[in-house]
């Protein structure tokens, strides 16, 4: 699992009952997917182990840059979306899957789920946590979208498969 960089906090700014600044794609209306980003919602999203976390629902930016942040996952097996970072995954485009190569059941078990309302910084710390397995007091934003899995073109950039004619 990508360990990302600890960007954990010295913040005295970011608390970690604060609201963060995500917002969903849909609900922008500026956001656009355009080239190289490819719109993987609906897509199926696949562990390291090869079996199905769920289906991409939506995707959802940091408001101040509208930057590609999450995808939003409808899991298998458990209500409401789980958050994923966009640079922990690659595009199988001729699969039309998300695929999670270091992301294992037990990060998964750890990810919180995300309900109605606003996803908190608290929230997303967990979400850092779950991923790089490296638990943090206080994620201070947006200094930790630094990390390279916030990184949208780890998802949609040189890593993407292509399709691959027969």
């Amino acid at each position: 699992m990508n360990k990302g960089t600890n960007n954990a906090a010295t913040d005295p700014n970011s608390s970690g009952a604060a609201a963060s600044t995500l917002v969903a794609g849909r609900d922008v209306e500026e956001f656009e997917v355009v080239p190289p980003m490819i719109d993987v919602r609906g897509w199926d999203v696949m562990l390291a182990d090869g079996s199905k976390l769920g289906t991409v629902d939506r995707f959802m930016l940091h408001q101040a840059d509208n930057k590609l942040r999450y995808l939003a996952v409808t899991p298998v097996g458990r209500a409401g979306h789980l958050l994923v970072p966009v640079g922990v995954g690659t595009v199988d485009l001729a699969a039309r899957q998300v695929l999670l190569n270091d992301v294992h059941a037990e990060h998964v078990e750890a990810l919180p789920t995300m309900g109605p309302g606003v996803v908190t910084r608290e929230f997303e710390r967990q979400v850092f946590g779950a991923v790089t397995g490296v638990e943090v007091k206080e994620l201070a934003l947006p200094a930790a979208y630094d990390d390279p899995m916030y990184d949208a073109s780890e998802l949609f950039g040189a890593k993407v498969k292509p399709v691959t004619k027969s």
